[in-house]
């Protein structure tokens, strides 16, 4: 029997759309003009859904630290809840072209996916999906996207510290499944701002 509801789902397929659109965006951390230009695409998806953005442009010749508030912001009281990602990737331009997008299965690989654009996107759809169906959380919501994790946060570390504190939570959207593993060092590097 077909869904006749109007109740927005979420869909696997909109968000690989998504992050694939993301992923196919190289990001080399030392070349700001390319994380500018992830900076820019995810801008325009915020600001579609209702979001107030705000760019601190980049120095050192790093990009620019991207902040997206959620539409309800305004309304909502006190400390709330910061959602940190960053848009730079290891990778050298060229690595798409030799590392392409590709589906096994229910796996999808690519570079940058898994740190850290998936879960970039993944936290944006999160919040699309709630105005979607017209709900709002009970905190303000605010989304940091920093340039140059890969390299240690030099930029970016103040504007973290900053928006930190004003956070009752921080959400990262860097996933570990192994705590022993490297990925919980560049965990706490993040958190840690070093």
């Amino acid at each position: 029997m077909a869904d006749t509801s109007n109740e927005p789902k979420v869909d696997a397929e909109e968000i690989l759309t998504g992050i694939v659109r993301w992923v196919e965006i190289e990001t080399p951390s030392h070349d700001g003009a390319a994380v500018n230009r992830l900076a820019d695409a995810i801008e325009r998806e915020f600001i579609e859904v209702g979001a107030k953005t705000e760019r601190i442009p980049g120095r050192d010749g790093f990009g620019d630290v991207l902040i997206a508030q959620a539409p309800w912001n305004g309304e909502a009281d006190g400390p709330g809840i910061m959602v940190l990602g960053h848009m730079d990737t290891v990778h050298p331009h060229g690595t798409i072209r030799r590392l392409t997008v590709r589906r096994e299965g229910d796996k999808v690989f690519g570079p940058g996916i898994y740190d850290m654009k998936g879960g970039d996107y993944l936290g944006f759809y999160g919040l699309r999906h709630l105005l979607r169906q017209g709900k709002r959380a009970k905190l303000p919501v605010t989304f940091l996207f920093v340039p140059e994790e890969e390299v240690g946060s030099p930029t970016s570390r103040a504007i973290i510290e900053r928006e930190g504190l004003k956070a009752k939570y921080e959400l990262r959207a860097n996933s570990v499944f192994n705590p022993f593993a490297f990925d919980a060092l560049k965990n706490f590097r993040c958190i840690a701002g070093i």
